[in-house]
């Protein structure tokens, strides 16, 4: 089996600008370049891929995304359009191949740009993030760490800049060959998330992503699927779902899917001084490792909700009678006593 390691880098609209919907799904992040390495037998490097790609929908680059990746429209203007470069990057993957990245924002980015545009993802294999095996098989399994910390404590010299997606999933593919990566990848769900010094919130995680400027709390709601969510390996929709709420902003979401299990998917909305709506949303595979905790976690939300609710309720009485006081003490007040006029005795 062949490792394709990979990473991407991706545009962003305008802080403000109102997210499109197409075929179901809402564009947060348009892909702009992909980079992989493929990692073959004895963990040999055999192939290398890099492509630049031509938004459709966010044509002028983020400030923000500029400065990280140093990527500029004319580089934009020039790369390939999404289709032939997804094409491209199947063909070098070849047959046989499982997906590595660090951390777990490229592959649902890369799930969520093929279902926006009406292209193929059937094709997409599991994906394993790098970042948990690294954790599991170093000291500190109770932390997230960054690419260039990983690379450094492994000795691995960081003489390009990052932010490149082909640079970046170099030194992915470097920390492949400095970890135990067949025994990471045979013992993915049991190893790394059976550790008790990992937070359980962490256990069986299988994506994560931002979403950043939404106009409307609705549009938000629809954005992350809170009430209609859908299996993060195949895009079907789950069944059975129970959405645990507490307050207008923190969720809970169970489903099923007939052939990958049990999900859970947690949300946190936040909303700025300009009115504008940020989440960042959790999807986990539900197994014996973790089931618990997100039943405790649904329990104590609404336990949580029920005493916001309750609280508000009493303020609203106090309110209430305190203005009903008001009214009954003026009905009560005594007439003032009229001075007797000049012909009274």
């Amino acid at each position: 089996m062949n490792y394709i390691v990979f990473d991407m880098e991706w545009n962003q609209p305008p802080a403000g600008a109102k997210l499109e919907y197409e075929n179901d799904c809402c564009l947060s992040n348009e892909i702009i370049q992909i980079g992989a390495v493929k990692i073959g037998e004895g963990k040999n490097f055999e192939d290398t891929f890099s492509v630049n790609i031509r938004p459709r929908k966010f044509t002028q680059m983020n400030h923000n995304v500029k400065k990280i990746t140093g990527i500029d429209d004319r580089q934009l203007f020039e790369g390939a359009d999404i289709t032939d470069a997804v094409r491209d990057f199947r063909l070098r993957c070849g047959r046989n191949f499982v997906f590595i990245t660090w951390g777990y924002d490229d592959i649902g980015v890369l799930v969520n740009n093929l279902k926006y545009f009406g292209l193929d993802a059937e094709w997409l294999p599991k994906c394993y993030n790098l970042q948990m095996i690294f954790c599991a098989q170093t000291e500190n399994l109770n932390k997230q760490y960054s690419l260039s910390y990983a690379a450094e404590q492994l000795g691995i010299a960081l003489d390009k800049p990052l932010h490149n997606a082909l640079t970046d999933a170099y030194y992915t593919a470097e920390i492949c060959t400095k970890l135990d990566i067949e025994l990471g990848i045979r013992n993915y769900n049991a190893m790394v998330f059976k550790d008790s010094s990992i937070p359980e919130h962490m256990k069986n995680i299988r994506y994560r992503r931002n979403i950043r400027s939404v106009r409307s709390y609705d549009d938000m709601l629809e954005l992350t699927k809170i009430k209609n969510p859908v299996c993060c390996e195949c895009e079907r929709y789950l069944t059975d779902v129970e959405v645990t709420q507490n307050g207008p902003f923190n969720f809970l979401t169970f489903g099923k899917c007939s052939e990958h299990g049990e999900f859970a998917e947690l949300v946190k909305i936040s909303k700025n001084e300009k009115n504008l709506y940020f989440a960042n949303e959790m999807f986990y595979s539900v197994g014996k490792f973790n089931r618990k905790y997100f039943s405790d976690k649904a329990r104590k939300m609404r336990l949580s909700d029920e005493r916001r609710k309750n609280l508000k309720k009493n303020e609203r009485v106090k309110v209430t009678d305190g203005i009903q006081l008001k009214k009954t003490a003026a009905k009560k007040a005594p007439d003032a006593v009229k001075e007797p006029a000049a012909n009274e005795t």
